[in-house]
């Protein structure tokens, strides 16, 4: 089912997903939030004697490592800590059912119990560390 061609969209029915082999998929958590899907490159100062002002051309993509955020309950904390720092495939579709399309990479992740307070739920935060490139399909998911 092709996305409709509209003005905006809702995060609605995104999931995190992970795979040990890229061929079958299962839901990691159901997360709150998602990170930013990749990051500005370093600039790098090309800059000689015959320019006025600074060039730069782009070299290699900086990544921070990303942060999901997830309800806590104690059977997925362990479900999700169970697969931490093994090396795993991960994909995220946006949209239900992959609608709007996805974003694939490789890598590890943790996790941990984030902060509460007063009248708060508690959540948890699952980092991945990628090793691998950040790859947007915006073709609905198969």
């Amino acid at each position: 089912m092709a996305a409709a061609n509209g003005k905006a969209y809702a995060t609605i029915g995104t999931t995190l997903e992970y795979s040990k082999d890229g061929t079958s998929w299962t839901e990691l958590t159901p997360i709150v939030t998602f990170p930013a899907l990749g990051g500005d490159p370093e600039q790098i100062d090309v800059t000689d004697m015959s320019d006025e002002m600074q060039t730069f051309i782009l070299g290699v993509q900086q990544m921070d490592g990303m942060e999901f955020t997830a309800n806590y309950s104690p059977a997925k904390y362990k479900e999700v800590d169970d697969l931490s720092l093994q090396d795993l495939k991960y994909r995220l579709k946006l949209g239900r059912n992959g609608a709007l399309g996805t974003a694939k990479w490789d890598g590890q992740h943790s996790v941990r119990i984030t902060e509460g307070e007063v009248n708060g739920k508690l959540g948890m935060t699952i980092k991945c560390s990628n090793s691998t490139k950040v790859v947007v399909d915006v073709e609905p998911a198969a």
